[in-house]
């Protein structure tokens, strides 16, 4: 019984739960899923015998596959807000080359070019 309905439900009014949900959120494919989740939750919720049948399943496919889409949004959402960050890509050659400690290694050298680069003072005896 309850899988006429929902085939006949899906049938009559499929297209435009989908239609209306695209055109809300702007993505097919938000639609398309929220649509699926909500058939399956029908199957689940509506009872083996009809007794649990909604008055207007059309209506509550579309206010199911709402809150559906609603928590896929969120679920991006969050996916974006906590994504890792990226790690910093490998030094070229080049960034190699160019660091400091790659070109001198050692202290003393550094020292021995710095004082080697300082002009020395004029002697007394040279004008």
């Amino acid at each position: 019984m309850r899988s006429a309905v929902l085939d006949e439900t899906f049938r009559a009014a499929g297209g435009r739960i989908r239609a209306a949900l695209a055109a809300r959120y702007r993505d097919l494919d938000i639609a398309e899923e929220a649509f699926a989740e909500s058939c399956l939750k029908a199957l689940k919720a509506w009872g083996q015998e009809g007794q649990d049948l909604p008055r207007d399943p059309a209506a509550w496919l579309y206010r199911v596959a709402e809150r559906a889409a609603l928590d896929i949004l969120r679920r991006r959402r969050t996916r974006a807000e906590n994504r890792p960050d990226e790690p910093e890509p490998e030094p070229t050659v080049e960034d190699r080359l160019a660091s400091d400690d790659a070109v001198i290694p050692d202290e003393r050298l550094k020292l021995i070019f710095v004082s080697a680069a300082r002009p020395s003072p004029p002697t007394a005896g040279r004008r």
